[in-house]
């Protein structure tokens, strides 16, 4: 079923690969050029052993060459889910699902996504974190317990529904 696979987290919506594909061609064609050209114009300055423009030019080049050689591997390794490939009546990526907390009666809702759609601030989680591992492979009316930091929380699966892709 893909609803298991989705915890391995290789998976992205379209719209995150495309932001991300950006990103890394900003890093390659005007970060990394423009560092370059700082590095070239530090190096005319003289001593590079007492030059810290140089120095730094030379830093922010490989943290730059770093950040693009993991974007690029992660970009190969993603798996762009549509909403036509979630199973909705099961929380996982790309699910939104409802949860009351059986000891405050409170209900609280989250988003499932991958890493790089995930924003606590708007209740979108991470898949790959604990409590996003804890919310999927869960459908209506099914009762979990989540544990972190030494404190157990019991909930029931109020709703599960299909995620806004947008």
């Amino acid at each position: 079923m893909l609803q298991k696979a989705h915890t391995m987290g290789f998976y992205c919506t379209q719209a995150s690969l495309e932001a991300k594909k950006k990103e890394l061609e900003d890093i390659n064609k005007v970060q990394l050029p423009e560092v370059m050209k700082e590095i070239a114009e530090a190096r005319e300055k003289g001593d590079l052993s007492e030059n810290s423009e140089y120095q730094y030019g030379k830093d922010k080049q490989q943290l730059l060459q770093k950040k693009a050689q993991m974007l690029a591997q992660q970009i190969n390794n993603m798996h762009v889910l549509t909403p036509e490939s979630i199973d909705p009546a099961t929380s996982g990526f790309g699910t939104v699902i409802t949860v009351k907390n059986v000891k405050h009666a409170k209900l609280e809702t989250y988003t499932l996504m991958g890493p790089w759609e995930s924003d606590d601030e708007r209740g979108v989680i991470n898949i790959l974190a604990p409590i996003g591992k804890a919310l999927a492979g869960h459908k209506k009316g099914d009762h979990f317990v989540f544990e972190w930091a030494g404190s157990r929380t019991s909930y029931i699966v109020e709703d599960v529904h299909l995620a806004d892709f947008q």
